[in-house]
């Protein structure tokens, strides 16, 4: 990989960004410049960035070391195995003997001449892509968890010819400018001399083989896109906006890699009157002022289903009551939030003149002491 880049200004994040901050910053833009979701001519180069971005961030000892040296291999000088300075000079330097096995130096000069010197050098194959789908859920899936299928198109090997690219898997012959290993010799002159570089045969681009007739179903390419139903087990707690990743359900990896990731985009619909924050629910009820001041029994939504609640008399509006662990699940751990009911008085807009007068009559024989009401008033009198 390239090290001149800046990873952490590709993912948009600072130098000391948590690993979270790093995986939402990456999800987000993979999202975003997703060459299946996004028709810009930059996109897929973007894609690519952003992925090579996160391999190296989304790893702790990759990160150390491209944060000490530049580079997620770490420090290039560690593989030299001597110094001049210890007796080892430059047979240790280069791995003793006058060999060819260059040690650590290969790397340095792979940077330069865009390849390695020892033999062992492989055709390098890269991970399948990731690819993105939302999921559409109910607050209650949210809440309880719930499995769930997602249509999703990705691309896959090709059946037709097992991914060759060649027609019914067999039309292909041995390259012969590798010989089939895949690697060829290439010299190149540099001022250190002439160099011999063993690199990726540049005509069956490392594969070993050179296609005769290509297959009808994929054209040569090995690998078809498909739309393939897959099952999700979302777990309960998962709120809105979080992402689900299964790892290896995104494209399948060219010559033998890893395939890509899926990443589902949870989208919870809002419930009737359930506010949630976190794991703690949240309900607003208006009662009428009679029932404030009486006292009484009220029908309340749970996650549950709908229960009775008692109302004390005299409950002032916006008290709140607690009802502790009839909230939503933790993601991580075995416990629930809150749940939290605010109580609201309301008055009516107009009185009938029956019920003012009964009113009235309360209001002259009613011996209650409103104590801020009589605080106020002595204050008031207080004042010149």
């Amino acid at each position: 990989m390239a090290q001149n880049k800046n990873y952490y200004d590709i993912l948009g994040v600072s130098k000391t960004a948590s690993a979270d901050e790093i995986k939402s910053a990456y999800r987000k833009l993979a999202k975003q410049y997703h060459p299946d979701l996004n028709k810009a001519s930059d996109a897929t180069a973007k894609f690519k960035d952003i992925n090579e971005a996160y391999e190296i961030l989304g790893d702790e000892q990759k990160r150390s070391n491209y944060d000490n040296f530049g580079s997620a291999e770490g420090n290039p000088f560690n593989n030299f195995g001597g110094s001049a300075s210890n007796g080892g000079g430059f047979s240790s330097f280069f791995g003793g003997g006058g060999g060819t096995n260059f040690g650590g130096f290969e790397d340095i000069f792979s940077n330069i001449f865009g390849g390695g010197f020892s033999s062992g050098s492989a055709h390098r194959v890269s991970k399948g892509a990731d690819i993105s789908a939302s999921l559409d859920l109910t607050f209650e899936e949210a809440a309880f968890g719930v499995e769930k299928t997602v249509l999703v198109s990705r691309m896959e090997n090709c059946t037709k010819c097992n991914g060759t690219g060649a027609k019914d898997g067999k039309e292909f012959a041995t390259c012969s400018d590798c010989g089939g290993s895949g690697q060829k010799r290439y010299q190149q002159d540099t001022v250190f001399g002439r160099v011999v570089n063993v690199g990726t045969c540049r005509t069956c681009g490392g594969t070993g083989k050179i296609i005769k007739q290509k297959c009808t179903e994929c054209l040569g390419k090995g690998i078809v896109r498909v739309n393939r139903n897959v099952t999700i087990k979302v777990p309960a707690g998962i709120d809105n906006g979080q992402a689900i990743t299964l790892r290896g359900e995104g494209d399948n990896g060219k010559d033998g890699a890893i395939n890509g990731d899926l990443i589902i985009e949870v989208k919870v619909r809002p419930h009737a009157l359930l506010v949630r924050k976190e794991y703690d629910l949240y309900l607003n009820v208006y009662i009428p002022y009679t029932l404030s001041i009486l006292g009484g029994t009220i029908q309340i939504p749970t996650l549950n289903g709908k229960i009775s609640f008692t109302v004390p008399e005299l409950t002032q509006s916006g008290t709140v009551f607690k009802r502790h662990g009839e909230g939503i699940k933790n993601l991580r751990r075995n416990a629930k939030g809150d749940m939290y009911i605010t109580i609201n008085v309301e008055f009516p807009k107009s009185l009938d003149r029956l019920t003012k007068s009964e009113l009235e009559k309360l209001a002259r024989s009613s011996d209650v002491s409103y104590t801020k009401y009589k605080q106020y008033l002595d204050k008031l009198n207080s004042i010149k």
